[in-house]
């Protein structure tokens, strides 16, 4: 039910609540796909470790790190990876798509 004391019309409410659900959809998209890269680059390194007495193992490792590297950086659009959690972060470091999904005005960057 529409608070009484909003002036926004039902439109105006389903308008937002369909913003907010769609924000929301991304937020979870953007986290599933972070956590995809992870255990992607988790598993490559246990490629590589199980590989080190193979003849090709400096092949694999070299190969394993150059995807590493990409998908570090693919990691690096989606979150700000040099979050640390203390008060300073959002004035060191800029907001990548997940923080900027919870902050819709910093969208606009």
């Amino acid at each position: 039910m529409k608070d009484p004391h909003s002036e926004s019309s039902e439109k105006d409410i389903a308008e937002q609540n369909k913003m907010v659900m769609n924000i929301q959809s991304n937020i979870n998209e953007t986290a599933s796909l972070i956590n995809r890269i992870e255990m992607i680059r988790s598993q490559l390194y246990d490629i590589r470790t199980m590989t080190k007495d193979h003849e090709v193992a400096e092949e694999i490792s070299t190969a394993v790190e150059s995807l590493d590297k990409k998908l570090i950086s693919v990691e690096g659009e989606l979150y700000q990876m040099k979050l640390t959690g203390t008060g300073q972060d959002g004035i060191r470091w800029p907001a990548k798509l997940a923080g900027k999904l919870g902050y819709p005005s910093d969208l606009d960057d």
